[in-house]
């Protein structure tokens, strides 16, 4: 079964895998809710690497332990 994407915005590029742009976006998978993803994808969309997708709520709990972690170097 293939999964359907819609990229519903884009939020910035954060690095680069390859020939593969590493984004934060907007994505609604399969139809569902929109959540944050954060994932490697190909100029054209037309391949994707493994990624992670978060809720809201989860993308502000990540933001808060990532603003101790810098807060502490």
């Amino acid at each position: 079964m293939n999964a359907t994407c819609e990229k519903l915005r884009t939020l910035g590029t954060i690095g680069q895998w390859g020939k593969s742009m590493l984004e934060v976006n907007v994505v609604s998978w399969n139809g569902g809710k929109p959540k944050l993803d954060i994932r490697a994808w190909t100029d054209d969309m037309s391949s994707c690497s493994k990624g992670i997708r978060l809720t809201d709520e989860e993308a502000e709990k990540l933001m808060h332990v990532l603003e101790r972690y810098f807060k502490e170097q």
